[in-house]
């Protein structure tokens, strides 16, 4: 929602004071974070299947937090470029093994479990963008900041409920998946 208020109608003297950002800069912002959530799961996932996995659960979401509210601390393009890049990791870096604890969790109702987390997901994104946006037109970008708050709040409240959870080991397998058809 932010990316898209930019692109459409961007207050090109208020949002960024040391540059001017055009549509196609703020396209390939948009870009990088819609590719940093979607396509590091997989890196993420098999790092959560590798090494301690349930503190993806907690920094991933302190990392968006962070990066993605804080928009304002950048003073150059490719700067703000790498924190969206950071905070898309953060959002990749939660899913993954939010969705193992889902499934975890859920016992025989796997379906209604993950359904409830995409739905939260969304709700979240929603909220956030919608948060964000206000904040910037009515505070202006130094404001940005302010979302952490929540976001922090949310971390801690997974590091609080759901940390603690012991997950199984994950076992060692060497199938070779081009033996087994998908469909």
């Amino acid at each position: 929602c932010f990316f898209f208020l930019m692109i459409r109608r961007p207050p090109r003297s208020t949002l960024f004071p040391y540059t001017t950002l055009f549509r196609s800069g703020a396209a390939v912002l948009s870009s990088t974070l819609m590719l940093a959530t979607s396509l590091l799961q997989p890196v993420f996932g098999h790092l959560s299947d590798k090494i301690k996995r349930k503190m993806f659960i907690v920094i991933g979401p302190v990392m968006s937090a962070f990066f993605l509210s804080g928009i304002n601390i950048p003073n150059n393009y490719y700067l703000l470029m790498l924190f969206i890049l950071l905070g898309g990791m953060g959002v990749a870096a939660f899913h993954p093994q939010g969705a193992a604890l889902i499934n975890l969790k859920s016992g025989g109702r796997k379906g209604v479990g993950m359904g409830i987390f995409v739905f939260g997901g969304s709700v979240g994104f929603s909220l956030g963008s919608l948060l964000i946006s206000g904040i910037a037109s009515v505070g202006g970008l130094e404001k940005t900041y302010y979302t952490m708050i929540p976001g922090f709040i949310i971390a801690w409240l997974l590091y609080k409920y759901f940390f603690r959870i012991e997950m199984p080991k994950v076992k060692e397998n060497n199938t070779n998946y081009s033996q087994h058809p998908v469909y």
